[in-house]
């Protein structure tokens, strides 16, 4: 499990303080929403195929995020689910 920290994903469902659940055993595909390591950092992004290879890419139109090329970035794992508080 990992908790979010951010609004980057709040297009696919995925809000600030939620926990995922994050499956680290599968290989992480296309259309996959993963966490990845990014400059020492965890990040929520969504695995894209672009002109030139795989990308990270944010889910909010409304804020800006740049994407991130793949290519040599860790994949810690793909998000399977997300759990919300709703106590907050």
């Amino acid at each position: 499990m990992f908790r979010i920290s951010g609004n980057s994903m709040i297009e696919a469902g995925i809000y600030d303080d939620d926990v995922v659940v994050v499956d680290r055993d599968t290989r992480p595909v296309e259309g996959h929403i993963v966490i990845a390591i990014v400059d020492s950092g965890f990040v929520c992004r969504q695995l894209a195929r672009r002109q030139g290879g795989m990308m990270l890419e944010a889910r909010n139109r409304h804020l800006h995020y740049e994407p991130t090329s793949a290519e040599g970035i860790e994949i810690w794992g793909v998000v399977r689910s997300s759990v919300r508080d709703f106590r907050r």
